[in-house]
Protein backbone atom coordinates (compact mmCIF):
# COMPACT_ATOMS: atom_id res chain seq x y z
CA UNK A 1 0.00 0.00 0.00
CA UNK A 2 2.83 2.41 0.84
CA UNK A 3 4.39 1.84 -2.58
CA UNK A 4 1.00 2.38 -4.29
CA UNK A 5 0.60 5.81 -2.66
CA UNK A 6 3.87 7.05 -4.20
CA UNK A 7 4.77 9.43 -1.39
CA UNK A 8 8.54 9.29 -0.73
CA UNK A 9 8.22 10.49 2.87
CA UNK A 10 5.57 7.96 3.87
CA UNK A 11 6.76 5.17 6.13
CA UNK A 12 5.69 3.06 9.07
CA UNK A 13 6.03 3.08 12.81
CA UNK A 14 7.28 -0.22 14.15
CA UNK A 15 5.63 -0.25 17.56
CA UNK A 16 7.38 -3.00 19.50
CA UNK A 17 4.57 -3.36 22.04
CA UNK A 18 1.93 -3.76 19.34
CA UNK A 19 4.10 -6.19 17.38
CA UNK A 20 4.55 -8.38 20.47
CA UNK A 21 0.79 -8.51 21.10
CA UNK A 22 0.21 -9.43 17.45
CA UNK A 23 2.63 -12.34 17.82
CA UNK A 24 5.10 -10.76 15.43
CA UNK A 25 8.86 -10.92 15.59
CA UNK A 26 10.03 -7.32 15.68
CA UNK A 27 13.26 -8.11 13.84
CA UNK A 28 11.25 -9.69 11.04
CA UNK A 29 9.15 -6.53 10.74
CA UNK A 30 12.37 -4.53 10.43
CA UNK A 31 13.66 -6.88 7.75
CA UNK A 32 10.43 -6.66 5.76
CA UNK A 33 10.41 -2.87 5.85
CA UNK A 34 14.11 -2.69 4.97
CA UNK A 35 13.85 -5.20 2.12
CA UNK A 36 10.96 -3.24 0.56
CA UNK A 37 12.66 0.13 0.97
CA UNK A 38 9.98 1.41 3.35
CA UNK A 39 11.18 4.06 5.79
CA UNK A 40 10.49 3.12 9.38
CA UNK A 41 10.69 4.53 12.85
CA UNK A 42 11.03 2.54 16.10
CA UNK A 43 8.72 2.94 19.07
CA UNK A 44 9.66 0.83 22.11
CA UNK A 45 8.05 -0.48 25.25
CA UNK A 46 7.38 -3.98 26.52
CA UNK A 47 4.47 -6.19 27.54
CA UNK A 48 3.45 -9.76 28.28
CA UNK A 49 2.24 -10.39 24.70
CA UNK A 50 -1.38 -10.35 25.91
CA UNK A 51 -1.96 -6.66 26.62
CA UNK A 52 0.02 -3.52 25.83
CA UNK A 53 1.11 -2.67 29.35
CA UNK A 54 3.68 -0.12 28.13
CA UNK A 55 6.38 -1.58 30.37
CA UNK A 56 10.04 -0.65 30.50
CA UNK A 57 11.71 -2.14 27.39
CA UNK A 58 13.41 -5.53 27.78
CA UNK A 59 11.76 -6.31 31.12
CA UNK A 60 9.71 -9.10 29.53
CA UNK A 61 11.17 -9.70 26.08
CA UNK A 62 14.92 -9.17 26.40
CA UNK A 63 15.94 -11.38 23.49
CA UNK A 64 13.48 -9.67 21.15
CA UNK A 65 15.11 -6.34 22.00
CA UNK A 66 18.58 -7.71 21.48
CA UNK A 67 17.58 -9.11 18.09
CA UNK A 68 15.86 -5.85 17.12
CA UNK A 69 18.98 -3.80 17.89
CA UNK A 70 21.14 -6.36 16.09
CA UNK A 71 19.15 -5.78 12.89
CA UNK A 72 19.09 -2.02 13.41
CA UNK A 73 22.89 -2.23 13.48
CA UNK A 74 22.92 -4.41 10.37
CA UNK A 75 20.77 -1.87 8.50
CA UNK A 76 22.81 1.05 9.86
CA UNK A 77 19.64 2.62 11.23
CA UNK A 78 20.09 6.34 11.89
CA UNK A 79 16.51 7.20 12.83
CA UNK A 80 14.79 7.78 16.10
CA UNK A 81 14.04 5.23 18.81
CA UNK A 82 11.28 6.55 21.05
CA UNK A 83 9.35 5.13 23.94
CA UNK A 84 6.06 5.55 25.66
CA UNK A 85 5.28 3.87 28.92
CA UNK A 86 2.62 3.96 31.60
CA UNK A 87 4.69 3.73 34.78
CA UNK A 88 1.65 4.05 37.05
CA UNK A 89 3.36 2.18 39.89
CA UNK A 90 6.81 3.63 39.30
CA UNK A 91 8.36 7.02 39.50
CA UNK A 92 8.08 8.27 35.89
CA UNK A 93 11.52 9.91 35.89
CA UNK A 94 13.15 6.71 37.18
CA UNK A 95 11.22 4.57 34.71
CA UNK A 96 12.22 6.66 31.71
CA UNK A 97 15.80 6.89 33.00
CA UNK A 98 15.84 3.10 33.15
CA UNK A 99 14.45 2.93 29.61
CA UNK A 100 17.24 5.16 28.32
CA UNK A 101 19.90 3.26 30.27
CA UNK A 102 18.65 -0.15 29.10
CA UNK A 103 18.42 1.04 25.49
CA UNK A 104 21.93 2.50 25.56
CA UNK A 105 23.31 -0.71 27.10
CA UNK A 106 21.56 -2.82 24.48
CA UNK A 107 23.05 -0.67 21.71
CA UNK A 108 26.54 -0.94 23.24
CA UNK A 109 26.19 -4.70 23.62
CA UNK A 110 25.18 -5.08 19.97
CA UNK A 111 28.08 -2.86 18.87
CA UNK A 112 30.49 -5.24 20.65
CA UNK A 113 29.02 -8.38 19.11
CA UNK A 114 30.74 -9.95 16.16
CA UNK A 115 27.56 -9.74 14.09
CA UNK A 116 29.20 -11.33 11.05
CA UNK A 117 29.92 -14.44 13.11
CA UNK A 118 26.46 -14.40 14.66
CA UNK A 119 24.65 -14.07 11.31
CA UNK A 120 26.84 -16.85 9.90
CA UNK A 121 25.81 -19.13 12.78
CA UNK A 122 22.18 -18.16 12.20
CA UNK A 123 22.39 -19.00 8.48
CA UNK A 124 23.77 -22.41 9.41
CA UNK A 125 21.06 -22.89 12.07
CA UNK A 126 23.70 -23.67 14.69
CA UNK A 127 21.37 -23.24 17.66
CA UNK A 128 23.70 -24.42 20.41
CA UNK A 129 26.62 -22.46 19.02
CA UNK A 130 24.44 -19.35 18.83
CA UNK A 131 23.43 -19.72 22.47
CA UNK A 132 27.02 -20.29 23.55
CA UNK A 133 28.18 -17.30 21.53
CA UNK A 134 25.50 -15.02 22.98
CA UNK A 135 26.12 -16.21 26.52
CA UNK A 136 29.85 -15.58 26.18
CA UNK A 137 29.35 -12.19 24.59
CA UNK A 138 26.51 -10.89 26.75
CA UNK A 139 27.11 -12.45 30.17
CA UNK A 140 30.89 -12.43 30.28
CA UNK A 141 32.37 -9.99 32.74
CA UNK A 142 33.55 -6.90 30.94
Amino acid sequence: MIHDIHEPNLGITIDVGHALIAGETVAESLCLAQSHGIPFYIHINDNNRKWDWDLIPATRNLWDYLEMFLYLKKFDYKGWVTSDMSPVRLDPVEAFSRTIQTTERMIQLVKRLDSKKLFNLMRQEKTLEIMNFLEEETWAAR
